[in-house]
């Protein structure tokens, strides 16, 4: 019987890591924001709005890796 291996590739890993930090770049952000919502501190909403911020400037990021890498396999 033959093994077969299991890999992924470095766009594929990179994909989903993009995914991964898009995500908690914009739920920690959301977090935030609430909770400056119930305190009322504003480092939170700064912090928030930062995290809000660089959540798009990660799907831009994704966005532009896939279109420079569209001719790379996943596999």
């Amino acid at each position: 019987m033959v093994k077969k291996e299991f890999t992924l590739s470095l766009k594929a890993f990179h994909i989903i890591f993009i995914v991964a930090a898009t995500l908690l770049a914009f739920g920690f952000g959301g977090w935030l924001i609430y909770y400056h919502i119930e305190n009322s501190s504003y480092t939170f909403l700064f912090l928030g709005l930062i995290h809000l911020i660089a959540g798009v400037g990660l799907i831009a990021y994704g966005k532009r890796f896939l279109q420079k890498l569209k001719h790379v396999s996943y596999m």
